[in-house]
């Protein structure tokens, strides 16, 4: 993202860690703790939170590359 973006401050690891158990923001640059979170709830709900995720992730760089090449 900071392709698109520039340098940004990361957000603060509220809950992934203590609540979840799950990989922090700085191993895989945050792919590990996507995943689990993904795997939690899948488990819970049954539906395929990976791809709802990534889809997300798609439509946003879509975006910023779409606003990238119209603003220069």
């Amino acid at each position: 993202m900071r392709i698109y973006l520039g340098d940004f401050r990361l957000l603060p690891d509220y809950f992934g860690r203590a609540h979840y158990d799950l990989p922090g923001p700085d191993e895989r640059f945050g792919e590990a703790g996507l995943r689990g979170l993904a795997r939690l709830y899948t488990d819970k709900t049954g539906l395929d939170w990976l791809s709802v995720y990534e889809s997300t992730m798609n439509l946003f760089l879509q975006q910023l590359n779409l606003e990238q090449r119209h603003h220069g």
